[in-house]
């Protein structure tokens, strides 16, 4: 049983609870700017394109992510993911300023 071997570790603990919490505030957020932007725009495609960004961002960074994280400091590889993700996220907060689609 080495799984719950880790269990019993303090820090472990720590960061899975860390790591629940964090999936819950990301699942509010994809919510909230969904639920906004159909509010702001009445587009149901605004919505679909939103959703489609946020899941494109997330599955090319993730390569580019994980080859930084092995090749230098964890810290600094994810925070290299947010970063990564921060042009999509402005690039979708603006959309709701013009009339592109």
């Amino acid at each position: 049983m080495m799984g719950w071997d880790l269990v019993k570790q303090r820090g472990f603990r720590h960061f899975f609870l860390a790591d629940v919490i964090s999936g819950f505030g990301v699942g509010l957020t994809t919510v909230g700017a969904n639920w906004f932007m159909l509010q702001q725009t009445h587009a149901n495609k605004l919505v679909g394109l939103y959703l489609t960004l946020n899941v494109l961002a997330g599955f090319l960074m993730s390569p580019i992510a994980g080859r930084l994280t092995d090749r230098f400091f964890t810290q600094v590889g994810y925070f290299d993911q947010l970063l990564g993700k921060a042009p999509t996220v402005g690039w979708r907060l603006g959309i709701l300023q013009t009339d592109w689609l």
